[in-house]
């Protein structure tokens, strides 16, 4: 953590993360207060065509504790050894805001 003084809070602190501007000639810092770092995925064009292709392979069983409805359609034989009659009623769409929801059954 670096101290600096901050020209929004008017006053030198430490902070994790500091924006820095040039404005008049002179360097403006603010402290993450102010704002929040972005971190941005960088994915290329393959993985995402790779994503769309193969969307119902990467479908997961289980999501935060609830059965998924699409991994008992998509691995029915798979499901009946792994999911109870009573996790298979309780079982939602859990994966519907996923990008690539709407074409899992489509895809390999």
């Amino acid at each position: 953590m670096a101290v600096e003084f901050c020209s929004v809070c008017n006053k030198k602190h430490k902070a994790t993360s500091w924006r820095t501007y040039a404005e008049s000639g002179r360097l403006i810092h603010i402290c993450d207060k102010y704002f929040k770092p972005v971190s941005v995925e960088h994915v290329p064009q393959s993985t995402k065509t790779d994503r769309e292709k193969y969307a119902k392979s990467l479908l997961q069983p289980w999501r935060e504790g609830t059965p998924s409805a699409e991994f008992i359609e998509a691995y029915p034989k798979q499901a009946a050894k792994m999911f109870t009659l009573k996790e298979k009623l309780k079982a939602k769409e859990v994966w519907k805001d996923s990008p690539n929801h709407k074409n899992w059954r489509k895809s390999k």
